[in-house]
């Protein structure tokens, strides 16, 4: 379904293989997610300046508000 938010979890599993530098198709193929949405989240990421370990050390609440507008869609589209 379009434009519909990933799990925390999913988007934490992305994350990191992404900065252990796994390929996005590779990403999209043990996640399922599509590599289009994987783009879109990879590049909020980047735009952040933060490091993958500052993600971890977030809830999932903060997590969720850096990545989402309150309306529950990605900040980024």
């Amino acid at each position: 379904m379009a434009n519909k938010p990933i799990a925390m979890l999913k988007l934490r599993q992305v994350l990191r293989y992404f900065t252990e530098g796994t390929s996005k198709k590779q990403i999209s193929i043990i996640t399922g997610v599509a590599r289009n949405t994987l783009k879109r989240y990879i590049a909020r990421f980047l735009s952040l300046h933060i490091t993958y370990e500052d993600i971890a050390l977030l809830s999932d609440h903060e997590f969720y508000s850096i990545c989402y507008w309150p309306s529950g869609m990605p900040a980024w589209i």
